[in-house]
């Protein structure tokens, strides 16, 4: 799995949201990856389901931003270097917006599981590119989540999920990983001391950080 499972998916049932789930799952740890074509028979052979919880499932993935419907098949979405910049630009706002709600709406509990998601880092092999990827996923699920804010929590879902398929991870880059690890201690020091501008200052920061980062493995690409 990776990470951003608790509390940000729906709760529903079913034979197309549980394929929904696999496939998705299937799409962000790369057995498709972007540019992969599916067919609804292929999918079918595959998973051992019929065509109309392919469709659906297909149908909430192209929602999330994963795939792209294209006649009779769908496609793992590429995304071009200004649609990443895009995307990260927005998720620099989103996370200001999260962190500062976090702040003023967090519960006791959410400390909890936010220092749960943060200790979790330390005990990451640092040479596991998805394991550190997923388990900063992880914090930032946890910080969503105390934010009760359900359009907030919805949008970095599908945002995490659109970062989670492009090529090579922020994390992965030299002192990167440590360096967000201060800027998460910092989020959740704000979160904890119930000021929201700080918070939502730290996780600009720690946001705008992960952005130039990027920036220049799209320059290097």
């Amino acid at each position: 799995m990776y990470g951003i499972e608790r509390g940000s998916t729906p709760t529903e049932s079913g034979k197309g949201f549980a394929l929904y789930i696999q496939l998705r799952d299937d799409v962000v740890n790369g057995r498709y990856p972007p540019g992969t074509r599916l067919s609804e028979s292929s999918l079918g052979r595959e998973y051992g389901v019929s065509r109309t919880p392919i469709r659906e499932a297909i149908a909430r993935l192209e929602h999330d931003g994963l795939l792209l419907r294209q006649g009779a098949y769908a496609s793992v979405r590429t995304r071009s270097a200004e649609e990443v910049i895009d995307i990260y630009r927005i998720r620099v706002i989103l996370e200001k917006a999260i962190a500062h709600d976090a702040a003023l709406r967090r519960r006791e509990t959410d400390l909890i599981q936010l220092h749960r998601a943060f200790d979790a880092e330390a005990d990451v092999d640092r040479s596991d590119a998805e394991a550190v990827a997923a388990a900063n996923r992880e914090f930032h699920s946890a910080l969503a989540l105390a934010a009760h804010n359900e359009p907030l929590l919805e949008l970095q879902y599908r945002l995490t999920l659109q970062i989670s398929i492009i090529s090579g991870t922020t994390l992965s880059q030299a002192g990167r990983w440590e360096q967000a690890r201060s800027e998460h201690a910092g989020i959740i020091a704000a979160v904890e001391a119930q000021d929201p501008d700080s918070a939502g200052a730290a996780a600009e920061m720690h946001m705008t950080s992960a952005r130039a980062i990027r920036l220049r493995m799209l320059g290097n690409g």
